[in-house]
């Protein structure tokens, strides 16, 4: 499989690690948090979603991903 650039920009960021005191408590071990919920989308989804375009361009570097538009309606929408 092949790499992407090291100057690509990924689309997560990495998010802090934190002990949670009362979980630890609770489960009598060291219990930690990832706080995902940091990522600009606030959402975990992004480091998946774009961990899986980065792997998808790995592999296929000459293959552009598929992108989301919005399509131009062939005739206009029906008057209401």
């Amino acid at each position: 499989m092949g790499s992407l650039d090291s100057d690509t920009k990924k689309p997560w960021i990495q998010t802090p690690c934190i002990a949670s005191a009362p979980l630890s408590r609770i489960a009598g071990c060291n219990i930690f948090l990832k706080l995902e919920n940091h990522q600009p989308s606030g959402s975990f989804k992004s480091r998946g979603v774009g961990n899986l375009m980065f792997r998808a361009a790995a592999a296929a570097p000459s293959t552009a991903p598929p992108a989301a538009t919005q399509a131009s309606p062939a005739r206009p929408p029906p008057s209401p």
